[in-house]
């Protein structure tokens, strides 16, 4: 029987029993684990959302005369920004009604630039489905945040109803593929191998997942089959155009010799008389088109990015058609419950995060001791 504590569940969240101690070795397996994530999952994300997608990557043709385009369509940048900046293009306010600790939060939110990393913490959730808020302190002792993808990262939640937050690490592999790294638990900060332990002044895992739905699902996952499926469409379409344009001529009932072929392509005028009698066909030769069958599949495709990926085509030309606010409405109202289910579980989780545990806390803890000294 193995000896395995922590399991994973069907949404890549790491689980350790709650009585038990992390071991270097569980660590380590861990990585392993979230690697194979990385690989399959994450990089993936990345690379569709900054424009290399699966047919750049496909075999050239071995016949160089024919045409063999590979166009990309990068629809998941434009619906990860879209949306983004549907939900979040105003940024939150986070205010205190006591006007004291208030000047205090804004000099916290501004020191941190905290409304740009919640902006790209939501834009990373979109991407990988997943996203982390890690909270430090740097060298004058201030108390920083910063935003971590699931990429190299991930935290270890317990066992219970509650999954509580039991660890979170932070690795790389160096160019000899040797790990390295920091876990962190609430008794301190760790490397790789649970030594060289420094203190940990908040007494909490100093990390928050943020994610977009429970399945931990990024925006355009559910549609990466469709758009490879335009980027074929309109690549296939592209070769046949070239095609067109390398079209051959046929002259059917008289030889043409190389004088007049040079005379027809200097002055682009044809005029051959029959040898046998027979009329002369100069034509160029048809070839099949599917340019009907291309587009239909090509508009299909589309409609169903957008429907399925529950973001509005915000440059459709009956987007703004809309004859009135409520159609209008109509046409957001799928964004816009998107945007709501998110908010929930990021922004909301958020603000419960900084009123429990370390950062506020401890901002009101400096405050309150400020304020007594005065």
């Amino acid at each position: 029987m193995s000896d395995q504590k922590w399991s994973v569940t069907d949404d890549s969240v790491f689980l350790f029993p709650q009585e038990d101690d992390l071991t270097a070795d569980d660590i380590k397996e861990m990585v392993k684990q979230n690697q194979t994530y990385t690989e399959n999952r994450y990089k993936v994300a990345r690379q569709f959302y900054k424009g290399h997608h699966p047919i750049l990557d496909k075999q050239k043709k071995s016949d160089i005369d024919k045409p063999d385009n590979c166009l990309v369509v990068n629809y998941p940048k434009y619906i990860v920004d879209t949306f983004n900046g549907f939900f979040d293009g105003i940024p939150p306010k986070i205010t205190l009604d006591d006007e004291d600790l208030n000047t205090s939060l804004q000099d916290f939110v501004n020191y941190n630039s905290l409304l740009d990393l919640i902006f790209e913490a939501s834009k990373q959730v979109s991407i990988y489905g997943r996203s982390y808020f890690y909270i430090y302190q740097n060298e004058d002792k201030k108390t920083c945040v910063t935003v971590v993808d699931p990429i190299h990262s991930f935290i270890i939640y317990d066992d219970t109803v509650a999954k509580k937050a039991k660890g979170f690490v932070m690795y790389s592999y160096d160019s000899d593929n040797n790990l390295s790294g920091q876990v962190c638990l609430t008794d301190g900060l760790y490397d790789i191998e649970l030594g060289n332990k420094t203190a940990n002044v908040y007494k909490n895992i100093p990390a928050i997942e943020f994610f977009e739905n429970e399945e931990r699902q990024g925006t355009f996952e559910n549609i990466e089959t469709l758009v490879n499926g335009v980027n074929n469409a309109l690549s296939q379409k592209a070769n046949d155009v070239e095609y067109f344009a390398d079209a051959y001529m046929k002259i059917l009932g008289s030889e043409v010799d190389e004088d007049t072929l040079k005379q027809i392509k200097d002055n682009h005028i044809i005029n051959l008389a029959s040898q046998d009698g027979q009329d002369v066909v100069v034509e160029f030769m048809e070839k099949p088109n599917a340019d009907g069958e291309q587009e239909n599949l090509i508009n299909r495709l589309n409609n169903l990015i957008f429907q399925i990926s529950m973001v509005a085509n915000i440059s459709d030309d009956t987007f703004g058609n809309a004859a009135s606010g409520v159609s209008l409405q109509y046409k957001l109202l799928s964004m816009r419950n998107l945007a709501s289910n998110k908010e929930r579980k990021l922004l909301n989780h958020f603000v419960s995060y900084l009123r429990l545990y370390s950062v506020l806390a401890m901002l009101f803890r400096q405050i309150k001791l400020r304020n007594g000294r005065m």
